[in-house]
């Protein structure tokens, strides 16, 4: 975690916790701030279960990397951090694909500052990383193991260039009924959590 941003009281005793049952990678939702002006922005408290994970990081990745809790042997496990521009994203869908548990508690435990210097606000970048050769062929290991299909949408997910809206539609389309119909075995709380996340498929695509 950065110099400013603020761990709150309880965090470690919770992750821990769900580390010692079953979790190999633990997350917490945030709490956003700014300064100059000052303001809040609570994230959602809302807990995503190992067995839901894989699905919301194939449309979006929910997870905040400083409030990250996991054992050594789980980052190993998992190839440890690459030179990738989005290490942790990276990280995060390898470790999915190779079959560890990663889940994100429902109670904020990080207040996170927002600055206009932050580079992974910069949308440029995020497409940049979002790219690149080594991350995405983490993505398709995950979707392979997930969804068992080649991810076919990905130009309309993350598009380099113009891409023809009615195309672009109709991919994320079919990958968010694909997604949907291989979660239904998720409880009723997991799929609305899920389908909130699945919103990122609207005009923005990613």
């Amino acid at each position: 975690m950065d110099a400013d941003d603020v761990t709150l009281p309880g965090r470690f005793t919770w992750e821990l916790g769900e580390l010692r049952r079953d979790a190999d990678f633990c997350f917490t939702p945030i709490v956003r701030f700014r300064t100059k002006p000052f303001r809040l922005r609570p994230g959602l408290p809302a807990p995503i279960s190992a067995e839901a994970m894989p699905f919301h990081m194939l449309v979006h990745n929910p997870l905040c990397h400083p409030t990250l809790v996991a054992t050594r042997d789980a980052v190993v496990a998992a190839g440890s951090y690459r030179a990738v521009l989005a290490e942790d994203h990276d990280l995060w869908l390898r470790a999915l694909a190779a079959g560890l548990r990663m889940v994100r508690i429902a109670v904020p435990f990080l207040a996170y500052r927002q600055h206009p210097a932050q580079l992974s606000g910069d949308p440029g970048f995020a497409l940049k990383a979002l790219n690149q050769t080594d991350f995405q062929d983490s993505y398709t290991a995950l979707a392979r193991r997930v969804l068992g299909v080649e991810p076919t949408w990905l130009g309309g997910l993350w598009p380099r260039e113009a891409v023809d809206a009615a195309e672009r539609a109709a991919a994320l389309g079919n990958f968010r009924a694909l997604v949907e119909a291989r979660s239904s075995h998720l409880s009723g709380l997991q799929r609305r959590i899920l389908a909130r996340t699945l919103s990122h498929l609207g005009s923005e695509g990613r």
